[in-house]
């Protein structure tokens, strides 16, 4: 079975892959993956890593993205393979002229859209550690953000309840609402 090294060792992986995507850093991206690694319900159909990740890399071009990764659940499935569950949430933004895939944007005045889901994966652990030996993505929802808010006001109606960030933000705590 497999350790507690092993499931923090998945863990770093699994932060590796997420970084490797916000920051398009496409090899490391696909040094996450077996070479055998199988996808499903990915947005890039793929049959294997590089197209995977080549897929990503084109899906991605002009559009900045952040992950975030929930709630693993890692079991060993025996000594050189395990299985895990990641609640996830990911933010995409695209300045308004960019083309992106349609499955995304929903009218041209969307910039943004916000996601909900699950990864669920198996890995295995060879000569260079643990990789993702299967990955599939489950989005259970999606939702269309825009530029001008058009649903909970204006910017100038937003300040007036958030504020905005100082030029010392960090220093001074954060938002503050106007005086």
């Amino acid at each position: 079975m497999i350790n507690l090294e092993d499931i923090e060792e998945i863990k770093q992986l699994k932060a590796r892959y997420c970084r490797a995507v916000d920051l398009k850093l496409w090899p490391t991206l696909r040094g996450v993956f077996a070479d055998d690694c199988e996808f499903a319900g990915t947005a890039t159909v793929a049959t294997d890593p590089d197209r995977f990740v080549a897929g990503v890399e084109r899906l991605l071009s002009g559009v900045t993205t952040a992950h975030h990764l929930h709630n693993p659940e890692i079991r060993g499935i025996d000594a050189g393979r395990a299985a895990g569950v990641w609640a996830f949430q990911d933010y995409l933004s695209w300045e308004p002229e960019t083309e992106v895939a349609g499955f995304l944007r929903g009218s041209e005045r969307q910039t943004s859209v916000l996601g909900f889901g699950y990864y669920e994966e198996e890995y295995a652990k060879g000569a260079g550690g643990w990789r993702i030996a299967r990955i599939v993505l489950t989005r259970q929802k999606m939702i269309p953000l825009f530029e001008e808010m058009p649903i909970f006001g204006r910017g100038e109606e937003l300040d007036q309840v958030w504020g905005r960030p100082s030029g010392e933000w960090m220093k001074d705590g954060g938002y503050r609402a106007p005086a």
